[in-house]
């Protein structure tokens, strides 16, 4: 593998970050799942006016390739590497006033939260067993709730196209061309 050199022109912080000295500290590295520098920084490269330019395949992938990734993530969100995220699901510590008292232009909104489980890669290296093995694992689960939080699991490969048509038409689902 050699240094990418069309970052030269990149405004990413990839091509930021990633001098030929951090690249020969981490050019032959890869985490237990197989996730290599390449898989680190390929959409950057081919993508050179992205923002970032530098996805994460696992947890460990943060470690293996802490050179680079530290440097990204303070800069993009100011963290450093002694900072720690401390959740707080308490709602009442939630600031987040209605930006739209009137109900004069919000229609509707949508919010998207998105988790990795643990000791399961990221999306841009997990196999199709382990995909599988998470949603049966997380259907499990979700097929135990009760009450309020009760509903219908519904695995996409096996909708029906009435089942399709309505979560599409309750806009629980979105098709893309």
């Amino acid at each position: 593998m050699k240094y990418p050199t069309i970052l030269k022109n990149a405004k990413s912080l990839l091509a930021k970050h990633l001098t030929k000295e951090v690249f020969e500290q981490l050019k032959d590295k890869k985490t237990s799942n197989g996730f290599t520098l390449h898989d680190v920084i390929k959409s950057g490269v081919k993508n050179p006016d992205s923002v970032i330019g530098a996805y994460a395949g696992d947890e460990e992938s943060y470690l293996v390739f802490a050179p680079l990734f530290d440097k990204i993530i303070k800069d993009y969100h100011g963290f450093k590497t002694a900072n720690f995220h401390k959740s707080n699901l308490n709602p009442n510590y939630l600031f987040a006033p209605n930006p739209d008292i009137d109900n004069k232009y919000i229609i509707s909104t949508r919010i998207r939260v998105a988790r990795n489980v643990k000791n399961i890669p990221l999306g841009t290296v997990i196999t199709s067993n382990q995909r599988n093995q998470l949603e049966r694992q997380i259907s499990t689960v979700l097929n135990t709730f009760t009450g309020e939080l009760s509903g219908t699991y519904y695995t996409l490969n096996n909708l029906s196209e009435i089942e399709r048509k309505t979560l599409v038409s309750n806009h629980f689902f979105e098709l893309y061309a």
